[in-house]
């Protein structure tokens, strides 16, 4: 469910269906064991990060589209 809220989030900034978002939860083969945070905090966080991730990566998007297509970016 978690993973849903962030793909909610992630899709709302970058304007397409959250079908397209895929969430990469902790893979165990980079990220130590860890038994998890369970609190409206960590919500508060992780949605900001994905806004955040989510935003620079719609910029970097837009950037490189006006590049291929000679326009400016606004």
């Amino acid at each position: 469910m978690k993973s849903l809220k962030l793909a909610l989030v992630a899709a709302e900034v970058l304007g397409v269906d959250w079908n397209r978002i895929r969430v990469v939860a902790a893979d165990s083969a980079l990220t130590p064991k860890d038994n998890g945070s369970y609190s409206s905090r960590v919500t508060f966080m992780v949605g900001n990060a994905a806004i955040h991730a989510a935003t620079q990566l719609k910029q970097m998007l837009i950037e490189a589209a006006a590049k291929k297509l000679d326009a400016k970016p606004e």
